[in-house]
């Protein structure tokens, strides 16, 4: 990606990369992909009877939802990938939808998680699907949904500094996080998805299996993301 590019990562084609998918590693051996995050719909419980749980994006442009949705604002690499699913022209007009709703708006997930908790909100997206989860399990009055197919954050990715002061326990470090016990950990404990085809969905993000996933095109985004950023805020009438 863009350190690769300026040669600030040093090359290490962990053995360990043969489980990862291509799409979520490099060819040269520069990074991979350590772990990966999907977004969820939230929505407070109280407020939101289950009939009337959104199950598209359409839905969420209903009359019903005026003033009671919080979006992250920040959050201009959902934007660019809910417009690769839906095709620019029609994302755009989701989106123009979505201002029309007079959504309030935060740069915290957390804080928004929080704000929908107390009722200040009846919806917030996207948010991460562990936050989502965690605030479930703590008592919170709310439940999420996965608009289909599934967008998700970048990639986290593992990778070696160029000119790295100790290589050899860089290269272990990186073996070591990617092998499949440190997987299934991360899953278990810190609700994170692991990348390896050998590893399943385990603790609690089994309730996302079978979930299609949008595999987004991160170089494009991300080459383009001063473009995307000023489609985002334009649309949303952000400042």
């Amino acid at each position: 990606m863009y350190l690769a590019e300026r040669k600030l990562l040093s090359l290490h084609p962990s053995p360990e990369r043969s489980f990862i998918p291509d799409g979520l590693k490099d060819k040269e051996g520069y990074w991979t992909t350590l772990y990966q995050t999907g977004h969820v719909y939230a929505y407070n419980t109280r407020l939101v009877d289950p009939k009337d749980v959104p199950r598209s994006y359409e839905d969420f442009l209903q009359p019903k939802w005026s003033g009671k949705i919080m979006i992250d604002q920040e959050d201009d690499l959902w934007h660019a990938s809910v417009l690769e699913i839906m095709g620019r022209e029609r994302g755009l007009r989701f989106m123009g939808g979505l201002a029309q709703q007079k959504p309030h708006f935060q740069v915290s997930k957390t804080l928004m998680m929080q704000l929908l908790c107390a009722g200040e909100v009846a919806l917030a997206f996207p948010v991460n699907f562990n936050q989502a989860n965690e605030a479930m399990k703590i008592g919170c009055p709310s439940n999420w949904v996965v608009i289909e197919p599934q967008t998700q954050r970048p990639p986290f990715v593992i990778a070696m500094a160029q000119n790295a002061p100790h290589p050899t326990a860089a290269k272990l470090f990186i073996d070591f996080m990617l092998s499949k016990e440190p997987q299934k950990f991360m899953q278990e404990n810190i609700f994170r998805q692991s990348a390896r085809l050998d590893v399943e969905p385990s603790g609690d993000l089994v309730k996302l299996k079978g979930v299609r996933v949008w595999k987004s095109n991160w170089d494009a985004i991300f080459k383009n993301r001063d473009a995307n950023r000023d489609s985002f805020k334009k649309t949303l009438n952000l400042p």
